[in-house]
């Protein structure tokens, strides 16, 4: 049986792939917000008046890049109805994923040439594409299929026939890792700590934590921080911070220096920064906020 639902990342840039007369605008529409969707054809519209006028194609993919990226910078998940069959033409668009940090998706729709044609055929504004276009689409097609992953497409979805187009009933929507709206804040901002431990400990205190050398025994009552990367990087004393970070439940962003320590508490044989072998604290320290929870991150 078919699969009835794709699932796509959050924030993502979806590219439909597949020739004239496959289905992708009533794809796009069924499944999308009409905001959400970002056509070359009525691009095309915009520019010419004309959505069939091929002069136009320069204009209307600037237009159409210049509307994806502005969407991208907004943090909306876009899709974008154009045949998307040459490297070329996705290029700049997965270019433009990247820019603007959002995952790039293809979604495939694969149909024989004569569905194609028969489709054209009932369109009057379609008429007068000969078959040598579905054929040359279909061609390009199938050459970009063994591409895709490497062009820098991390989630690909190939429907490889109008039944298995028609199946798809919704779009399931997967929640990003670093997707941390919930956290409201207040936040205390923190930056690279350079294994400079007294100065931690320092400022921590000039925050309003209280800091005590009891062994955690409930993860539940530590407040959420976030720090940056360069805990355990030369320093004064490099072991220190390390000590003083097990204790404390929160999110960093990952960094160069992070690493070999996290492997030196797995296992044995990878030594940590300054050639010091990991050696795990017996007791935790923990974070204690006065007079409120308080919580950090890095910039």
């Amino acid at each position: 049986m078919p699969q009835d639902t794709l699932k796509v990342p959050e924030l993502s840039l979806i590219l439909l792939i597949g020739s004239t007369g496959a289905g992708k605008s009533t794809f796009a529409r069924r499944l999308f917000k009409p905001t959400e969707i970002v056509s070359s054809d009525a691009c095309r519209g915009l520019v010419a008046d004309d959505e069939n006028d091929q002069s136009a194609s320069k204009d209307a993919f600037e237009l159409l890049h210049y509307l994806v990226a502005k969407r991208l910078k907004r943090g909306l998940l876009t899709v974008v109805d154009a045949t998307n069959v040459q490297e070329e033409g996705r290029k700049p668009l997965v270019a433009l994923a990247r820019q603007y940090h959002v995952l790039p998706v293809a979604i495939v729709l694969d149909v024989p040439d004569a569905v194609a044609q028969e489709r054209n055929a009932q369109r009057p504004d379609r008429r007068h594409l000969g078959r040598h276009v579905i054929a040359s689409h279909r061609q390009q097609l199938r050459r970009s299929l063994r591409n895709l992953k490497q062009e820098g497409f991390r989630h690909i979805h190939h429907l490889r026939n109008v039944g298995e187009i028609d199946a798809i009933q919704s779009i399931t929507r997967d929640r990003l890792y670093n997707n941390r709206q919930e956290e409201t804040g207040p936040f205390d901002i923190i930056g690279d700590v350079h294994g400079c431990y007294e100065e931690l400990r320092a400022l921590l205190e000039k925050l309003g934590y209280q800091i005590t050398e009891e062994p955690i025994t409930d993860v539940r009552d530590l407040s959420v921080r976030v720090v940056a990367p360069l805990v355990v990087q030369a320093g004064a004393s490099p072991p220190d911070p390390l000590s003083e970070r097990r204790g404390d439940t929160g999110l960093a962003p990952d960094g160069n220096r992070q690493t070999p320590p996290l492997l030196g508490e797995r296992g044995p044989g990878v030594r940590r920064p300054l050639e010091r072998p990991a050696r795990p604290s017996s007791s935790a320290t923990s974070w204690t906020a006065a007079p409120l929870p308080r919580r950090c991150c890095a910039s």
